[in-house]
């Protein structure tokens, strides 16, 4: 029934008020929950840009950039705290490809419940400690068997320990242990160097700053 209905039938102005406010109150809820919803899903597809060591640049989702490292998220709530808009940031510490490797990884696992293996490692099949993460570990295993790919994990580990990206840094020293686990020590050297010649007694494991 409409309001000129109701008063047709002489129902207390008071009453006809009250319903009239209730009404507009109900449609600015909505209007607001809207603008809320609104927000929300802005900020759900907001990306953000990473420039690497050699001024290279990136974009990632905000989200995701957030969950996958802890520097990026204090440096974005440092921002929000200063009331700067500041969407671009610098990691000096990270080389080109490394970077890209971290923001691929990072939209592999999206916002999937993402754990690091349990200690000690129980497998040397990383995909049986990582039983819905295959995909991960093949991106990894991608990686290691690529050029220089030995050279390229370490050079991750040591991004991943500056991001602060604490799952994923514990998740890479699980892969590269998961390589040398129950293997003789002739081969535990040869598979941790990055040189062609592997020297007994020598630390061959250094990571080299180009890939």
């Amino acid at each position: 029934m409409s309001v000129s209905g109701i008063k047709a039938l002489d129902i207390d102005d008071n009453v006809i008020d009250a319903i009239d406010d209730k009404v507009i109150d109900t449609i600015e809820e909505k209007k607001e929950d809207e603008e809320l919803i609104k927000g929300l899903d802005d900020d759900e597809h907001e990306d953000i840009i990473l420039v690497s060591a050699s001024g290279d640049k990136f974009t990632i989702n905000k989200k995701l950039a957030e969950k996958y490292s802890e520097l990026i998220e204090t440096a974005l709530q440092g921002s929000e705290d200063n009331n700067d808009d500041e969407d671009k940031f610098d990691l000096k510490n990270v080389d080109s490809d490394i970077l890209g490797y971290f923001i691929e990884i990072a939209n592999l696992l999206g916002e999937r419940d993402f754990k690091r293996p349990e200690k000690p490692l129980q497998s040397a099949d990383l995909k049986e400690c990582l039983p819905n993460f295959h995909d991960l570990v093949d991106k990894l295993d991608e990686i290691y068997l690529s050029d220089n790919g030995k050279d390229k994990i370490y050079r991750l580990t040591s991004a991943l320990n500056y991001l602060a990206s604490t799952e994923l840094l514990d998740t890479l020293c699980a892969f590269i242990a998961s390589k040398i686990k129950n293997k003789p020590i002739n081969q535990i050297e040869e598979i941790l160097s990055t040189d062609k010649k592997v020297s007994s007694g020598k630390d061959v494991a250094s990571s080299s700053s180009s890939s």
